[in-house]
């Protein structure tokens, strides 16, 4: 009967998986997990960014003239992303560019984050990381991540439920 119920605590703690997206803006480092910002390119040619250009091109058609603004990520890719994560019944933190450097991108974020969320038993939690484009944003922002807490009260109950266990046995 302990074994039944430790096999449950395990599961209900460690069994769960949180996927991390990020804004292409942020040095993602995994890329099929990253929402690409729009790149638009003398402002009437857009680029979904590093899917359709990359930035050594970037770099080349500078030199050769053109200007190059950036728009946040479109809604859709967004959803898609989501919904793509859901569906496989992992939850989802999604690392957002700053609300102060694009707006938009947070915006977009978290509408189809409450959206979704509305739909599927699993989450989306959208974090700004009130940082512009780095690598490191990451580890910092998790630890403001809803997820991250209720993944670290989990192992808190699965510790105490452990250690209430030993001392029965013993």
């Amino acid at each position: 009967m302990h074994e039944v119920a430790l096999n449950i605590l395990l599961e209900e703690a460690f069994m769960e998986k949180v996927i991390v997206t990020c804004d292409s803006g942020i040095d993602p480092l995994n890329m099929d997990n990253m929402i690409p910002a729009t790149i638009i390119e003398n402002k009437d040619k857009t680029y979904r960014d590093v899917i359709d250009i990359d930035s050594k091109s970037i770099l080349e058609k500078t030199k050769n003239g053109s200007v190059f603004t950036t728009a946040s990520p479109i809604l859709s890719d967004f959803i898609d992303k989501f919904e793509s994560i859901l569906k496989d019944k992992e939850d989802v933190v999604h690392l957002s560019m700053s609300s102060g450097i694009s707006e938009g991108s947070f915006n977009s974020a978290s509408l189809a984050a409450n959206e979704l969320n509305d739909e599927y038993e699993n989450k989306i939690y959208v974090v700004d990381t009130f940082t512009g484009a780095t690598g490191g944003t990451g580890a910092l922002t998790l630890l403001k991540s809803p997820c991250f807490f209720k993944r670290c009260l989990k192992a808190f109950f699965l510790f105490f439920t452990l250690a209430m266990f030993s001392i029965l046995l013993f």
